[in-house]
């Protein structure tokens, strides 16, 4: 199922013109599964996408720690065909960057800072992976180095894989190799995070005013307050879910967060 998967999208990038309505709705569910598909653990979330259907030639989803989704740092996958060499290019990036709905966001200085904490993480030496700062591809001795007379430098791991969609050849299934490379940088994602703001895992109790015909009711004006990481993206989701479905919170906290996102949205 995945390599059909994988192929629409391959396609698609590779593709010329404009696409019918039923060309791009099997394009955006072959997308979805694709993404989901990544997903390692059940921290991760999908909290950036393009979505731009009539956009060829690259497809990208932003993975993020479930709670941590205000905060630029994410691990990027990007998808893009390459016309000099007729092959689909798979990166994934350790990034620190705002969303496309927050361009003109920049990292500020305290978070460029907490992203070089990266290079803290046994290096990645292995095939596929590299460091790179504004200057290029770096070794990471040489940024380590950087880093100490340039705190805010701004680093990212990649991880690049390209996939010749004439042949079709491929050692091992494209979703199960990203997985593994994502599952490797993952340490330096949590290490950089470790340096953030404290999620806020528990916020105070939301009191039921009484229940109605089954259902909870809720008190409608509650302020969830606290600086960017510290989970007000996350737990608006699970009070608003609750409010609308007339539940419990201890009740939707217990439900797996990627379907209750679902409802929400």
């Amino acid at each position: 199922m995945s390599n059909e998967v994988n192929m629409v999208l391959f396609e698609y990038l590779a593709g010329e013109g404009d696409i019918s309505n039923e060309e791009a709705i099997a394009i955006q569910e072959a997308e979805k599964h694709f993404y989901e598909n990544l997903m390692v653990n059940s921290n991760l979330v999908l909290a950036d996408g393009n979505r731009l259907i009539n956009r060829r030639k690259r497809l990208w989803g932003v993975l993020k720690k479930k709670g941590y989704e205000e905060l630029p740092h994410g691990l990027q996958v990007d998808l893009r065909w390459s016309r000099e060499v007729e092959q689909v290019v798979v990166r994934i990036v350790l990034q620190c960057r705002y969303g496309s709905g927050t361009k003109k966001r920049y990292p500020t200085y305290e978070d460029l800072i907490r992203h070089s904490r990266l290079l803290r993480i046994p290096y990645l030496n292995e095939d596929g992976f590299h460091y790179v700062s504004e200057s290029g591809i770096e070794s990471p001795e040489a940024l380590k180095k950087q880093v100490e007379h340039e705190p805010n430098k701004n680093i990212e791991l990649v991880f690049i894989h390209h996939v010749d969609v004439r042949t079709g050849n491929q050692k091992k299934d494209l979703t199960q190799l990203l997985r593994e490379a994502i599952q490797r940088m993952v340490p330096s994602y949590e290490a950089i995070l470790e340096a953030a703001p404290t999620i806020l895992m528990e916020q105070p109790p939301m009191i039921t005013k009484h229940i109605e015909g089954g259902r909870h009711v809720h008190p409608k004006n509650m302020i969830l307050q606290g600086p960017p990481g510290t989970g007000k993206t996350y737990h608006t989701v699970l009070y608003a879910v609750a409010i609308i479905e007339g539940k419990a919170i201890s009740d939707i906290k217990q439900e797996d967060y990627i379907e209750v996102k679902k409802r929400y949205a």
